[in-house]
């Protein structure tokens, strides 16, 4: 795996991550999330520690498609069957129960000032979630 950091790439240890992944969000020096079949954590980028992964169900129960934040205190996640959680630098909040959505899914989340916007897909038809703080 490679971060774009500036004008340098960088390779990452991938020790205890899935073999299917499909984004990261991070505070460069902080606090780093690869989300994918599983969401996973790490602060420190060495070697030495492997990815620690939030257990199934803790977090998510589904594939998580996009993970996006504003700060370490603030971070998005979304999935499967619309799936939305939210941390708020504390603990985790899903919100499956809210989304309504039975099949489908959404694929990407944007967050700007108190907007949240998160689009995705229910059978053939675009599905967009709105949220405000």
């Amino acid at each position: 795996m490679r971060i774009k950091n500036d004008r340098t790439i960088e390779t990452l240890p991938d020790g205890g991550l899935s073999w299917s992944l499909s984004s990261i969000w991070f505070v460069p020096g902080k606090k780093y999330y690869v989300a994918g079949a599983g969401m996973y954590e790490k602060s420190i980028l060495d070697t030495a520690n492997i990815w620690e992964r939030y257990p199934p169900g803790e977090v998510t129960n589904y594939f998580t498609n996009c993970i996006r934040g504003l700060a370490a205190n603030d971070i998005l996640a979304v999935g499967a069957f619309g799936e939305i959680v939210h941390f708020n630098g504390n603990s985790w909040r899903n919100y499956f129960a809210d989304t309504q959505l039975t099949a489908g899914g959404y694929f990407s989340v944007a967050m700007k000032g108190d907007l949240v916007v998160a689009a995705g897909q229910l059978f053939n038809l675009g599905v967009l979630a709105t949220g405000k703080r």
